[in-house]
């Protein structure tokens, strides 16, 4: 017989059951892999972004300092921060499709929801490194078109002084008594 209360019937839906768990075990490892794996190709990103942050800083505090003790950078200098920069862009970019694929990929819910969370939190990060690297970018494209024009600024000055200097000393000429009436 083959019923529902038959031998070969328990055995059965024992056996479907215990798939059925395998099955399930089988896809939270996977998915807990998958996981792994997405966290392994985002930390060379991760590290990449530190990297180029650090070298950026040291550069935009060199500038910085030159600046202070007005010495003005370089335009090769100012370049090369900006092109550190499109750099730590391009990386937070990266950091940023990554999140947003994740979050397209695996919509919330109450299981994955500090995971979730996490790939937010990166997404959000990244965007707003991305906006505050292009507003440095910004400021360091007016300082190359400060630095072109910084050597014509100094000869007007310089200009401006010379023909001051030359106006008070042509009016203490005229004031003063320099010929005597014989000439």
């Amino acid at each position: 017989m083959f019923g529902t209360t038959s031998v070969e019937y328990i055995q059965a839906a024992t056996k479907l059951e215990e798939m059925q768990k395998a099955l399930n075990e089988s896809n939270t490892a996977l998915f807990e892999l998958e996981d792994q794996i997405r966290e392994l190709n985002f930390k060379p990103l991760e590290f990449a972004m530190n990297k180029l942050q650090s070298f950026g800083k040291r550069l935009e505090g060199i500038l910085k300092l030159n600046q202070k003790r007005s010495i003005y950078p370089k335009e090769s200098d100012i370049n090369e921060q900006v092109a550190n920069n499109n750099a730590i862009i391009a990386n937070a970019w990266s950091q940023y499709t990554t999140a947003r694929n994740y979050i397209v990929n695996n919509p919330w819910s109450e299981n994955n929801d500090k995971e979730y969370q996490h790939w937010v939190e990166i997404m959000r990060n990244a965007g707003d490194t991305i906006l505050d690297v292009r507003a440095i970018n910004e400021d360091l494209k007016v300082s190359i078109l400060d630095t072109r024009w910084k050597s014509f600024d100094d000869l007007h000055e310089k200009i401006d002084r010379t023909v001051d200097d030359f106006e008070w000393l042509i009016s203490n000429i005229d004031d003063a008594e320099i010929f005597d009436d014989n000439g």
